[in-house]
């Protein structure tokens, strides 16, 4: 009887830990907000409209495959961009989902629609890019 009290004892100083540890990776890994052009965004995979500077175009060739729980981006020796979206506080990284999308060039404000997922590192996956219109 005093050996399963023991037990008893055990898994519930056991369970403790097990929770505290649980918080503390949630709160680690939690999903965080990004402000670009004064839009905050939650990193669930929210469909999104940013706008911003485009900086750090890279044209590159991926021989991989993005994966996620909403899509399947299948890079596969295909030819694409990826750019940097900058405002005064804060940058979020842009990657093409197709080749047909626009590429800005760097230093261009650009209107970017696509689904921010947080578990690659808080990027953007382009489903839409436009320049912004100057009504200067």
């Amino acid at each position: 009887m005093n050996q399963n009290n023991n037990y008893t004892k055990i898994f519930f100083v056991l369970s403790i830990i097990g929770l505290i540890l649980v918080l503390f990776v949630y709160l680690t890994f939690a999903p965080k907000k990004i402000a670009v052009a004064d839009i905050s965004v939650d990193m669930l995979n929210y469909v999104v409209a940013v706008e911003g500077v485009a900086t750090k175009i890279v044209k590159s060739k991926f021989n991989r495959e993005f994966h996620d729980n909403t899509f399947c981006l299948c890079m596969r020796n295909e030819t694409r961009a990826h750019f940097t979206l900058t405002d005064e506080n804060s940058e979020i990284v842009v990657y093409l989902r197709n080749s047909d999308l626009y590429v800005p060039s760097s230093g261009e404000k650009v209107n970017v629609v696509g689904i921010v997922n947080y578990w690659y590192g808080v990027v953007l996956f382009a489903e839409r890019v436009e320049k912004v219109k100057n009504n200067a």
